[in-house]
């Protein structure tokens, strides 16, 4: 699904921050991400496969759930 440009640099800063080590950054980029729904699926999958942190990786699979996109 293409994406705006500026929507694209939200998604990409969101997903930074599900690597905060502050909690309540991560569970903020989550509620956002959440909202960008569909448009996100794409980098939070590529995000699963990385060698992100356990945390971020953990992060991206309650945004995936959230947005229940059946990928």
């Amino acid at each position: 699904m293409p994406i705006k440009a500026s929507s694209a640099r939200q998604i990409e800063t969101l997903i930074t921050d599900l690597g905060s080590d502050r909690v309540a950054t991560r569970e903020a980029a989550v509620a956002r991400l959440t909202l960008f729904g569909a448009r996100a699926v794409d980098r939070l999958l590529l995000l699963l496969d990385s060698d992100a942190s356990a945390n971020t990786r953990a992060a991206a699979l309650l945004t995936l759930e959230a947005i229940a996109d059946p990928r």
